[in-house]
């Protein structure tokens, strides 16, 4: 094993304990998220890296399952102004470290990020139907995914992996630390006694998580060596099984969405995806799954047809797509239409929520005056920018998101690729990209590595390698003598 592949390795079980750690300290210690969030407030101050872990350890207290030690949550109250304070520290090193090392920062970001950032602020200071919701919401969401660009571009150029170890230290710890919970109902299904959501604070939650992990796992067991293909068919086979108990839409069907984006956007993705499906019907492993899995259902009795309808219209009452759609989602869709249509414009303000059935419950911090928390609930990610930014807003971000979605498709890495675009995919019906509160800030870590990891050298690029500067030169140089 390479001595960098041992530091992956060691990262991500180090990351993994820090994450059980901050989880029972949480939970079972009082005023144990308020301790946390200080100590990452200071620590984000340190370095870059340990500004990124800090972010990692914050998103991990904001999705924590609140069922764990009781109705303990890890977040709340002046807890939630420190962990914010922290994430904008974070931020702020980041930064800092960019602009002494003098990062391109323009060519690191996505093309017109900044324009769409301007145009953001701006259409909160002067349109927005709650002014200070949504220029904290705004500057909180620009600055956060600016710096995660800049961050984790300083970090390949200077050929640093702990950032992959830690992303795979967060899977890891997910999935252990879910598994056991299954038999612990109260906890494991604290939401609403159906759907599964592990150590997470929802089911859907959970299967945002679970939908990159699940195909990264896949794509990654049918092409790696067979030294470690065994730890890897074991995560895919535990997430999947997870995944499917959450009850959640989102997942698969991000997955699937996803694939079809890589026909569009990547390069010889039909030939791979074909190579693979050759790949995975000879593994005897893949065979013998699906062997096993048709006898099971044969002699079992179970209705395949039943199971099928039962996931897809989540026991709603209603037989037909359409309906099912109205019944979860529809309402949401025509309140967010209406208005659209009240302000086509300019929208009604980035990170507002003006709905009949969901309310705008906005949590003001009695210290500062400022909003900490706004939790709003929007059918899909291109309803809720024309909505919210209207068409100004539309038309600014649709490079943003273009040259993201191009960018991450041409990764080298197909499992990185494939897992990336799912995380993006996931906003189509569960719209987290804009939410640094909560699971949306997992969904950019996924998007963001696969972002930097195409960011390569000259020499070094194959023939899906994005065109982009070199950017060896942004790693520390050696003294002249």
């Amino acid at each position: 094993m390479s001595a960098s592949a041992v530091m992956e390795r060691s990262q991500s079980l180090l990351i993994a304990l820090v994450i059980t750690a901050v989880i029972a300290i949480g939970a079972w210690v009082p005023q144990g998220g308020l301790g946390i969030g200080l100590v990452c407030l200071v620590a984000a101050l340190a370095s870059s890296p340990m500004a990124v872990a800090v972010i990692i350890v914050i998103l991990v207290t904001r999705i924590a399952n609140p069922g764990l030690g009781g109705a303990v949550q890890l977040d709340g109250g002046t807890t939630d102004l420190v962990s914010w304070a922290a994430m904008l520290a974070a931020s702020g090193r980041i930064w800092m470290d960019a602009v002494l090392q003098r990062v391109p920062i323009l060519k690191v970001l996505p093309t017109f990020f900044l324009p769409y950032a301007v145009t953001v602020i701006a259409l909160s200071a002067i349109f927005s139907e709650q002014t200070m919701l949504s220029l904290v919401k705004g500057v909180n969401f620009c600055i956060t995914a600016s710096s995660l660009f800049l961050a984790f571009a300083m970090f390949k150029a200077q050929s640093d992996q702990r950032f992959v170890g830690w992303i795979k230290g967060l899977w890891l710890a997910a999935i252990v630390l879910s598994v056991p919970l299954l038999a612990v109902p109260s906890i494991g299904y604290f939401r609403d006694g159906q759907g599964f959501q592990g150590i997470l604070n929802h089911p859907q939650a959970f299967t945002v998580f679970l939908a990159p992990l699940v195909i990264w796992a896949l794509v990654q067991s049918l092409t790696v060596k067979e030294g470690s293909r065994a730890i890897l068919i074991a995560v895919l086979l535990v997430s999947m099984a997870l995944m499917l108990l959450t009850r959640g839409r989102t997942g698969p069907t991000a997955i699937v969405l996803a694939g079809i984006i890589l026909l569009v956007f990547r390069p010889g993705f039909a030939r791979y995806a074909a190579e693979l499906a050759g790949l995975a019907l000879s593994r005897p492993w893949v065979l013998g799954g699906l062997i096993l899995a048709g006898v099971g259902l044969i002699f079992s009795g179970v209705n395949v047809v039943e199971i099928v309808s039962s996931f897809i219209f989540k026991q709603s009452g209603v037989d037909q797509v359409s309906l099912a759609f109205g019944a979860s989602r529809g309402f949401i869709v025509d309140q967010q239409i209406l208005n659209f249509q009240e302000s086509p414009i300019t929208g009604i303000g980035f990170g507002v929520s003006n709905s009949v059935t969901h309310a705008l419950t906005v949590e003001i911090d009695p210290l500062t005056g400022l909003p900490v928390g706004a939790a709003t609930e929007k059918a899909n990610l291109f309803l809720a920018v024309l909505e919210e930014t209207g068409l100004v807003g539309a038309l600014a971000f649709a490079p943003v998101l273009l040259s993201m979605v191009v960018r991450m498709s041409r990764t080298p890495s197909l499992a990185l690729a494939w897992a990336a675009i799912a995380a993006l995919c996931t906003n189509v019906s569960e719209m987290t990209f804009f939410s640094f509160g909560g699971i949306g800030l997992y969904t950019w870590l996924i998007m963001v590595w696969a972002y930097a990891e195409a960011i390569v050298p000259r020499s070094e690029r194959g023939p899906v390698a994005a065109p982009i500067q070199d950017f060896v030169a942004l790693a520390p140089q050696k003294a002249q003598h």
